[in-house]
């Protein structure tokens, strides 16, 4: 009964270093699918923003020219667009504040995961495997800090982004100097909004280069 008891012990221990062995590389290939279409959606994120900031860059552009020459009509369009273009970055910052914190999330939740192989593996006088979910541990408590960091820049930037457009838009524009000095003065408020705009697609760019790491890293 003993004999057979052990080899029942035996069996289970053979059985779940097998499963352990292969569940990694089913771990592996799944996170890697998920990265390549996280990158696919990541460059068409940055095609689109290229097109949207040139088209804040021209728009930005007529309102300087129309400040220029006093034009209250061309002004009035430019600012037109420039209110409906920051409306709609804003809008696109809520969908990626959203995003940004679902990746928080799973990579808290990726942390925790490895944790718990370190611990199976440590208890198991596997040090082969434990070492190397350390090493996976490692990666994704890099990971965590990188996407925690990431959320809390765009609250940051939606949040100014917000109040820019709160300021620019109850500026009432009119064939008048004082309201064309107004328009002046707020001109660097647009400024300030074209350069978020730009930092959000660097932004995009970076991660989408992290995404490509991970994959040649083999994750």
């Amino acid at each position: 009964m003993k004999t057979r008891s052990t080899l029942f012990a035996m069996t289970l221990i053979v059985i779940t270093g097998i499963t352990n062995l292969y569940s990694q590389p089913v771990r592996n290939a799944v996170e890697r699918n998920s990265d390549r279409n996280q990158i696919a959606g990541e460059q068409a994120t940055i095609q689109r923003d290229k097109l949207e900031l040139e088209q804040f860059r021209t728009l930005n552009r007529n309102l300087t020219n129309a400040i220029a020459t006093k034009n209250g009509d061309a002004a009035a369009t430019a600012k037109e667009g420039i209110v409906a273009a920051m409306q709609r970055e804003i809008a696109q910052g809520e969908a990626k504040l959203a995003s940004a914190a679902t990746e928080r999330n799973q990579s808290v939740a990726e942390v925790k995961s490895e944790n718990r192989d370190v611990n199976r593996t440590r208890s198991q006088g596997r040090p082969v495997a434990t070492a190397r979910n350390v090493a996976q541990r490692n990666d994704d408590v890099r990971d965590r800090r990188d996407d925690q960091g990431d959320l809390a820049e765009a609250k940051l930037r939606n949040t100014r982004q917000k109040e820019i457009l709160a300021a620019f838009s109850a500026i009432n524009v009119q064939s008048n100097p004082q309201a064309f000095d107004n328009l002046q003065s707020t001109k660097s408020l647009v400024q300030e909004f074209e350069q978020s705009m730009a930092r959000d697609m660097g932004e995009n760019a970076e991660e989408k280069r992290e995404d490509q790491r991970e994959i040649r890293e083999g994750r």
